[in-house]
């Protein structure tokens, strides 16, 4: 019997998890081809030698990085899954995601923690009034490649340091697509099923290139959203806790718990309160930027000396209590709120050129007036919060914070949407329209992200178009 054949085009944060799922449904009942731009080394945009322009947002540039893993190689964002808290209009296709979410969280859970882990984390979970919690996955953890074993390894055909360039239909089938090396040598794939992961943005601009019908069409790089964030006001000296509640970390086997706050405005904009420590520790922020990568720190010999008891405090509480030590309970809150849906902001290809001699993209995104009306509204919220608690606060928020990611984590949404209206650029088994052997998997799919860091609810996508494509007798599509 002849084998389904699958070409997974970049094996980053969701080709990696798509990848070892399949091949945990199936077997070696599918022959699969994966196609990644980059190879062993993690590589940002710039040193990929791909192309982006944007005025105000650095989601492209600073947001997504390259090679086996991509993203998740530098992963500074955590596990949270969508809930009906976060849908208070009751929209239908939020009410499908959530569902999914629900049904699907602990299988992605097992999948990324393991059962003991698993275990631990639900003794720290609080879901109660609008408290949420959240894992930041430990460092060794976290590049999604690294947890495909050899023998699983050794049942695809990967091919490094290629990028797709244009894709060869008939109707409404995908036949292939053409790849080019650095040298300029191009190669023809061929499969039955195709799997676009290659990140949100780059997977957008692979389909606003490939495919330009799309865009009269279906509302493909519209709609582009992202979650604004601002750091609203800093509380010097006492306990980190909201309503009662403590917010003090708990790290969970090297990983870190935590807990966020949902907040809503009156027009129903959601977005979360989540705590910040040790900002001011010059150390701290040197450790950081080593486990991540991303926010780039000096710091002096005179920060390293002045560092070491809180290095000292730091490691006892770690492994002797297993929280996170905060700094003479120095902390302040930051507001991370979703932008509205419909938006005006947009993803497009631009003029310049890369070393592949493809179009780079141009990211519109711009922070509007009712986003801040928004802002301003839950920060009104957050001070009576406070005042009523009786925890003194200083005011630190401005107009120039908005847009600056603190943390460089970047939630980017609504380009690539999935849903069941004729605009939408992808179905709800998200399958992309016009075709029926692409699929996608992004946070782009997303109209909005809501009150959590999106990445691993997406995943439900993948275990349910799993379940519903692949679950009988290992047959494909």
């Amino acid at each position: 019997m002849r084998k389904t054949k699958i070409c997974i085009i970049g094996l980053g944060t969701y080709g990696s998890y798509l990848t070892k799922r399949l091949l945990e449904h199936c077997g070696t009942s599918v022959d699969i081809t994966i196609l990644e731009t980059g190879d062993k080394h993690t590589q940002s945009e710039q040193e990929i030698g791909f192309k982006s322009s944007s005025q105000y947002s650095n989601a492209a540039s600073q947001g997504r990085f390259f090679g086996l893993g991509g993203t998740s190689a530098k992963w500074g964002g955590q596990i949270l899954f969508f809930d009906e808290r976060e849908n208070p209009s009751k929209d239908s296709i939020w009410e499908t995601i959530i569902t999914l979410n629900q049904k699907y969280k602990r299988q992605v859970l097992k999948q990324l923690l393991g059962d003991r882990q698993l275990k631990k984390l639900d003794q720290y979970t609080y879901e109660q009034g609008a408290f949420k919690t959240g894992l930041w996955l430990k460092y060794t953890k976290r590049n999604l490649f690294q947890r495909l074993s050899a023998t699983q390894l050794a049942q695809v055909e990967l091919k490094k340091k290629v990028r797709v360039v244009a894709f060869k239909q008939d109707g409404e089938k995908i036949l292939g697509v053409i790849t080019i090396n650095q040298e300029g040598l191009e190669e023809y794939i061929a499969a039955d099923v195709f799997y676009l992961t290659a990140g949100a943005i780059e997977s957008c601009r692979l389909l606003l290139q490939s495919m330009p019908e799309l865009t009269q069409q279906t509302d493909l790089g519209k709609n582009f959203g992202d979650h604004i964030s601002i750091e609203l006001l800093r509380i010097y000296g006492q306990q980190p806790k909201i309503v009662g509640m403590s917010i003090v970390p708990r790290i969970i086997n090297g990983s870190l718990a935590t807990r966020r706050l949902i907040v809503q405005t009156q027009t129903g904009r959601i977005g979360f309160l989540h705590p910040i420590y040790n900002k001011d520790v010059q150390v701290f922020t040197l450790l950081k930027s080593i486990l991540f990568g991303k926010q780039k720190s000096k710091v002096s010999i005179k920060d390293l000396l002045h560092g070491m008891l809180f290095l000292f405090l730091f490691g006892s509480k770690y492994l002797f209590f297993n929280k996170l030590h905060i700094h003479k309970n120095n902390w302040s809150l930051q507001l991370d709120l979703e932008q509205s849906f419909p938006n005006t902001n947009q993803l497009s290809l631009s003029g310049e050129l890369d070393i592949y001699n493809q179009r780079g993209v141009s990211l519109n995104w711009n922070i509007s007036d009712e986003d801040r009306a928004c802002v301003a509204e839950i920060k009104d919220q957050v001070i009576n919060m406070l005042k009523q608690q009786g925890t003194n606060y200083h005011d630190i928020a401005s107009e120039n914070d908005l847009g600056h990611k603190i943390e460089d984590v970047y939630h980017p949404v609504g380009f690539i949407r999935m849903g069941t209206d004729e605009r939408a650029v992808a179905n709800m088994n998200y399958q992309i329209e016009g075709t029926n052997n692409l699929f996608h998997f992004s946070t782009a799919l997303l109209p909005s992200a809501k009150a959590i860091n999106p990445t691993a609810a997406a995943f439900c996508f993948i275990e349910d178009h799993l379940d519903r494509s692949y679950s009988f007798l290992n047959k494909a599509i």
